[in-house]
């Protein structure tokens, strides 16, 4: 058998008691002959679960009490840290296993970013019906522009995010590409010339269209991911 096995069964020491483990030890090495180290693993994590079934309930009270999420503003995002009680959890994984699965056989996109683009996925989906205190108005962006900006560089032109903080105009396109938009107008602080009708920037159609001639990835810098808009 391998180190990792031998560690294994050292885990099995410290968790199980002596008597228990060698009710099982002869079954367990047989184990360890013919499977790899992660099947002896679960088997034991399984034999420990039965055997001591009190101690879910001890694991799962202590899980209770750590329960939390944290999300902090940091200059290149934002820094998400926590811990989810197992149902919680599980519900995530699961949500977050699906939405993440490769496109097709060409989604070369890393582990890592599939999953933060699920993710996104998942709170696009809950704000697309609004929030229940907003009583069902959807979030979009509202484009505040200032008369005198108007005059300014678009490619140069940076934003404010609520909740946020500036951004640049990179980023901004990458807001602007697939949101319900509201343009409103205004010269100075307190005065108000226009407040545009919202609309999508571009049209199923134009959709399909675009994601074709892309082939499927978008074309923002830094975007790996599928195409959102014809825009």
């Amino acid at each position: 058998i391998s180190l990792d096995h031998v560690r294994v069964f050292t885990h099995a020491r410290r968790h199980l008691q002596p008597d228990d483990l060698a009710a099982v030890e002869g079954d367990l090495i047989d184990l360890a002959v013919h499977a790899e180290p992660e099947k002896l693993r679960h088997t034991v994590r399984d034999l420990r679960d039965v055997l001591y079934p009190d101690s879910l309930e001890e694991a799962w009270i202590r899980g209770m009490d750590k329960q939390d999420v944290t999300l902090n503003r940091v200059p290149e995002g934002w820094h998400l840290t926590g811990f989810l009680p197992f149902d919680t959890g599980a519900k995530l994984k699961t949500v977050l296993q699906s939405l993440s699965a490769p496109t097709g056989a060409e989604d070369d996109r890393p582990v890592a970013q599939r999953r933060v683009t699920a993710l996104d996925q998942l709170l696009t989906s809950v704000l697309e019906s609004g929030l229940p205190q907003d009583k069902g108005v959807r979030p979009h962006l509202d484009l505040v522009i200032d008369l005198a900006d108007l005059t300014v560089n678009p490619d140069a032109t940076t934003a404010k995010l609520a909740g946020f903080g500036t951004i640049g105009p990179g980023q901004l396109q990458h807001l602007l590409c697939d949101g319900s938009l509201t343009p409103i107008l205004t010269a100075g602080k307190h005065t108000t010339l226009d407040v545009g009708r919202t609309h999508r920037l571009a049209t199923p159609h134009q959709r399909r269209a675009i994601h074709r001639q892309q082939d499927g990835q978008c074309a923002g810098p830094g975007n790996g991911g599928p195409p959102t808009s014809g825009a």
